[in-house]
C-alpha cells in the first residue's frame, strides 16, 4: 500500500474526509489562492463540508514513511530522519497545490498570449536550420 493511497483514500474514507482539492478560483487575489492552496495540506472539507484538521494527510503521511523506512538501515530510521521526510513530502504536496489552483488561469489566460509569440520564434529558428532544397533543372 502506497502513502497516496493512505492519504488518498483509506484515511480519508475511515475519518470522513474529502481529500479533493477544491479551487478558490480568479475571483480572489492571487495571495489568497497561494495561502489557501498551500493551507489544504493542514485543512480538509469534511464529508458534510466543514473545514477540519487534514489528519488523513498526517496519518497517511506518517504510515507511508513508517512503511518506506523498512527499506532503510536502521541508522536512518530516527524520529528527525522521520521527520524530516515528512516535513519535506508536505512541502511538496503545499506547493504542488498550486498547479490546481492556477493551471486553469494559464492554461486560459496566459498561454493563449503568450504560446503564439513563442510558437514563432521556435518556428524562425527552425527555418534558419532547414536545408535548402534546389529544383532540379531540366
Amino acid at each position: 500500500m502506497s502513502q497516496g493511497a493512505l492519504t488518498g483514500a483509506v484515511f480519508p474514507a475511515l475519518l470522513h474526509q474529502d481529500p479533493r482539492y477544491f479551487r478558490l478560483g480568479p475571483k480572489h487575489s492571487i495571495w489568497k489562492r497561494v495561502g489557501y492552496s498551500m493551507s489544504r495540506v493542514a485543512v480538509i472539507r469534511t464529508d458534510g463540508g466543514r473545514q477540519a484538521p487534514n489528519w488523513s494527510f498526517f496519518l497517511g503521511t506518517a504510515a507511508g514513511v513508517a512503511m518506506s523506512n523498512l527499506w532503510y538501515p536502521s541508522t536512518d530510521r530516527t524520529g528527525s530522519v522521520m521527520g524530516s521526510r515528512m516535513v519535506a513530502i508536505s512541502i511538496g504536496s503545499a506547493t504542488g497545490n498550486l498547479l490546481p489552483e492556477f493551471w486553469p488561469d494559464i492554461q486560459f489566460r496566459v498561454l493563449p498570449r503568450v504560446l503564439p509569440y513563442i510558437l514563432l520564434r521556435i518556428h524562425k529558428r527552425t527555418r534558419a536550420f532547414a536545408p535548402t532544397v534546389v529544383p532540379a533543372s531540366n
